[in-house]
């Protein structure tokens, strides 16, 4: 499963942990992970969906 995570400002070990223990249930399960993205966007709305359409843009789909 190929994914995207956009984190949270890197100073707050919750989130981060919540971050990590996400992914690491899912491989855990038996499920391959890739990880295409990473961006640490601080709760900012328009980095999160500027990142996603750069993605899209990069992977050729159209929203």
């Amino acid at each position: 499963m190929q994914y995207i995570m956009l984190k949270s400002p890197e100073n707050i070990t919750v989130t981060a942990a919540r971050s990590l223990y996400s992914i690491s249930t899912i491989n855990q399960s038996g499920i391959k992970t890739q990880e295409i993205l990473s961006k640490t966007c601080n709760w900012n709305e328009k980095c999160a969906e500027d990142s996603i359409k750069l993605l899209f843009l990069s992977y050729g789909c159209a929203s």
